[in-house]
């Protein structure tokens, strides 16, 4: 992760343009937080969208508890994505069969 942040703090200050706007989704939102606190010069506004903030979770324990949670939260959806993928494979093999 400090790799990618200094590399975005080089980018905003090889634009030249001095402190930036900083937008930040998923894992990029990690990255944003990250910049504006270590480079608070660059950045002149922030806003991040579903930050990966288990990133910053140090503690073992709670680290697995995190990553338990984003587990459960996540089964639901990837069930229905299965269930779509098979209910698509059922509906394409029915209509190669009727051929």
């Amino acid at each position: 992760m400090a790799v990618h942040t200094d590399d975005l703090a080089a980018f905003i200050r090889q634009l030249g343009e001095g402190p930036a706007h900083v937008v930040g989704w998923s894992y990029g939102g990690a990255i944003a937080i990250v910049l504006t606190v270590h480079y608070p010069v660059w950045v002149k506004s922030l806003f991040v969208f579903e930050p990966g903030l288990a990133t910053f979770v140090t503690d073992p324990a709670d680290a697995q508890g995190a990553g338990e949670d984003r587990k459960n939260t996540r089964a639901p959806a990837a069930k229905g994505v299965i269930f779509a993928r098979l209910t698509r494979d059922l509906a394409t093999s029915r209509c190669e069969n009727d051929r």
